[in-house]
């Protein structure tokens, strides 16, 4: 997997023509053989016109399948949220309050993915429970 393809420096690139086209990588130093293998590149482009603009038309050419995926649409966010809260504050001793919960909720939609969701409810059991421990203390 070569996550985040895209912010790779253009020579970069250049390296893998031989490698999507034959499943060979060669160079001076090393020879691997990944016929068998799949190789998935990542990117942060929003459409294939974009993708193909800024990589080129060489390297494009070269992918077999591309899968675009949409944004997050709100209902998804509150049922990823809810999914990973659930999961979450099994493992968290500190019960959040209604209220907080109820903002934490409200503030799914303003995540854009889902590494941020799961960041802002980690995040908030962490501030509940500082803000309870020093509450008792």
């Amino acid at each position: 997997m070569l996550d985040e393809f895209d912010k790779a420096h253009t020579s970069f690139h250049s390296a893998f023509y031989q490698l999507f086209d034959e499943g060979i990588y060669e160079d001076q130093n090393y020879h691997l053989n990944l016929k068998k293998s799949v190789i998935i590149c990542t990117s942060n482009y929003k459409n294939l016109n974009e993708v193909q603009d800024h990589l080129g038309s060489a390297i494009y050419s070269r992918f077999d399948n591309i899968v675009q995926f949409n944004d997050l649409t709100d209902e998804a966010k509150q049922t990823i949220g809810t999914k990973i809260y659930d999961d979450l504050n099994d493992i968290y001793d500190n019960e959040l309050s209604s209220k907080t919960y109820e903002k934490l909720t409200i503030s799914f939609n303003e995540c854009q993915s889902v590494r941020e969701i799961k960041s802002l409810i980690e995040d908030t059991f962490a501030l509940s429970a500082i803000k309870d421990m020093i509450e008792n203390n």
